[in-house]
């Protein structure tokens, strides 16, 4: 298997990497044995097939909340990016401000 992209507590898996758990398990439960899955499912890298992945970007607004933006979007509009987390942050420190984040949701009475 490919190893996770990125370093450290930073990598991360993607799809691909789920379904070729998916696949070598449905295999042992065929019976077969790991060293022969590994070699039907070693690929020369001329067969390798390239994946296009996208990439997220991560803004905290507030403990606990994020907001994900494409890397792509934020690399072409990165004024209007910065304003719309700085107008959500603001909406999240009203809100604390207020007392409407007393640590019950909506439907808890």
């Amino acid at each position: 298997m490919e190893p996770p992209s990125g370093r450290g507590r930073g990598g991360f898996y993607y799809d691909s990497h789920l379904q070729n758990l998916r696949q070598i398990k449905s295999l042992q439960e065929k019976g077969m044995s790991l060293s022969a899955i590994a070699a039907m499912l070693v690929k020369k890298p001329s067969e390798a097939v390239p994946v296009e992945r996208d990439v997220w970007v991560r803004f905290e607004i507030a403990p606990g909340v994020e907001l994900c933006v494409r890397r792509d979007v934020e690399v072409r509009e990165p004024k209007k990016v910065r304003q719309i987390v700085q107008v959500i942050r603001s909406m999240a420190k009203e809100e604390e401000d207020d007392g409407y984040n007393s640590g019950r949701s909506d439907h808890e009475e």
